[in-house]
């Protein structure tokens, strides 16, 4: 399927399951109408250049640019070791790896500066981060417990979606998980589809993965990845993670009831009742409102 058209099943998909949203016409549209090339006598059609390069590939050669960047980072001069500080910046996620083994690292200025660009990079800030949020998540980390709700709620007001799923997704105190968790479920839908309308479709699916492990946030994740057609490797995934305790009564909480949580999803999102319908019985009968969803996702 072209990626405009992904693009576009997933939202319809994401929309349909959150029940938040209503779908914009030009998305709608571009489910329906064909692509250029599909119109009689593939008018306007142009041959690719070659295929794409695979996106394990791409990720390979950005981790080795990490390596070499970090590198640079304790070079003589300040403008060598800035220009490193904003290539590894710019790289993200993929050069989380790299930036800790600098942290690790026997030089005070490589260690110092890996710490800077990991607590952006794990925090959503990017260069382009207006700088009142960048304030804001200071903050958050200067705050205890009730003023770090107080940051969430601002910077819900200045939609900075992306730094909220961050900042919940690496938070360490449990208390402060639960005051911030119905806050930042207002941001999740948005974000994604924000994410979405961009055409970065991998940075949507990551920000769905920070979300937390709700019913609500699991079936939109199982939505996306049928959109993409990676449900039965995601489905394949959790079933290795296994349930031991299956048999037994299910956890209020924890790690073995966010995987059936996940597992349930994935079920109804591939149309097997049977599956499903096990690990609804098990998690209990307010499970039982996911059997109907699959016939929402396009």
């Amino acid at each position: 399927m072209p990626r405009g058209r992904i693009v576009a099943a997933a939202m319809v998909a994401l929309a349909g399951w959150g029940g938040l949203l209503l779908v914009p016409s030009s998305v709608r549209s571009a489910v329906d109408e064909p692509m250029v090339g599909e119109l009689e006598g593939n008018a306007g059609f142009v041959e690719p250049a070659g295929p794409p390069i695979p996106e394990t590939v791409l990720r390979a050669r950005r981790r080795a640019e990490a390596r070499a960047a970090v590198g640079r980072l304790s070079e003589d001069r300040y403008r060598d070791r800035e220009a490193a500080t904003k290539d590894l910046w710019e790289l993200g996620e993929d050069a989380v790896e790299a930036l800790e083994e600098g942290l690790a690292g026997a030089d005070p200025e490589v260690a110092h500066r890996s710490r800077l660009i990991l607590r952006r990079i794990r925090t959503g800030i990017t260069p382009s981060t207006p700088q009142r949020v960048i304030e804001l998540v200071q903050r958050y980390f200067e705050r205890r417990s009730a003023g770090k709700q107080r940051v969430f709620e601002e910077l819900l007001e200045e939609r900075a979606f992306a730094q909220m799923l961050h900042l919940y997704r690496y938070e360490a105190d449990p208390a402060v998980r639960d005051r911030c968790e119905e806050i930042l479920n207002k941001a999740v839908l948005p974000a994604v589809l924000e994410r979405m309308v961009a055409g970065q479709v991998d940075e949507a699916e990551r920000l769905l993965r920070l979300a937390p492990v709700t019913d609500e946030n699991c079936r939109r994740l199982a939505a996306l990845l049928r959109s993409r057609g990676r449900l039965s490797a995601e489905l394949e995934k959790n079933l290795e993670a296994g349930l031991p305790e299956l048999d037994g009564a299910p956890p209020a909480t924890g790690r073995a009831r966010e995987v059936a949580s996940m597992r349930l999803a994935l079920f109804c999102a591939s149309g097997d009742v049977a599956g499903a319908r096990e690990v609804a019985d098990w998690l209990g009968p307010v499970s039982y409102t996911h059997l109907t969803l699959p016939t929402k996702i396009v």
